[in-house]
């Protein structure tokens, strides 16, 4: 593991932690701790400085594909291939909740400014995503699904709204309360008059076909025949 200085490109310091590859891992919003999954996968919390191991966290008996701290930096949300998420206490390594309910591996968490509510995303088969009440460990809300991996995910400062992006190549605004999806990036563009072929383009999409496909119901008769257009001419029809 490399500490970079983010100014300069320049390389602090390097540490090795365990035999193998290291694939995920984040560091505490206050700069003071980061983790990481180690041997056996456990989960070790080191100092940022020296790379001492302050604590050792064992509930995981596979590999931690997520990990998130806190705004204040008091407590870490790690989560497995199996779908388990496992929420523990910064300052004393303790665990504080395990939550279970993923049928399939979950790929992202976030956790709200004021520590009380965790969104966990899923990823291979199951794209669903759940919101949890920090302070019971309970589900609070299974969001919905997307068509594809989820990413990544961040809340609103008044924790009501969390924005989530997917491998379906889209990102979703849900109402955290009554789990409606207010809109999509996708719809938001066309909505103000943004042209299809741009959008489709923003979207990886390969041609305008396929924006329209998805999203043909939101865009004007004129946009729509113009994007028939442009698809025709790009394939050579």
């Amino acid at each position: 593991m490399t500490h970079w200085d983010v100014n300069s490109g320049e390389e602090l310091s390097s540490l090795k932690l365990r035999g193998g590859p290291i694939y995920n891992g984040a560091i505490s919003s206050l700069g003071n701790v980061f983790a990481v999954e180690g041997p056996a996968h456990v989960i070790q919390l080191r100092d940022f400085q020296d790379g001492q191991v302050l604590h050792e966290m064992t509930g995981h008996s596979s590999f931690v594909m997520s990990f998130t701290f806190s705004a204040d930096g008091s407590l870490l949300a790690t989560a497995d291939d199996n779908g388990l998420i496992k929420v523990w206490e910064v300052k004393s390594g303790s665990l504080v909740h395990s939550l279970t309910g993923h049928p399939s591996p979950v790929g992202s968490l976030a956790c709200s400014t004021d520590k009380t509510l965790l969104a966990s995303g899923g990823v291979e088969g199951s794209y669903e995503i759940k919101i949890w009440d920090l302070t019971n460990g309970e589900e609070i809300i299974s969001l919905g699904k997307h068509t594809g991996n989820v990413y990544d995910m961040a809340f609103s400062p008044d924790r009501a709204l969390l924005a989530s992006s997917s491998g379906d190549l889209t990102v979703k605004l849900w109402d955290v309360v009554t789990g409606e999806v207010l809109n999509t990036a996708a719809s938001l563009m066309l909505n103000h008059g943004i042209p299809v072929l741009i959008v489709s383009k923003r979207l990886g999409h390969s041609k305008p076909s396929i924006t329209l496909d998805v999203y043909g119901h939101l865009i004007p008769s004129q946009q729509e025949e113009a994007a028939n257009l442009m698809d025709n001419l790009m394939s050579g029809g």
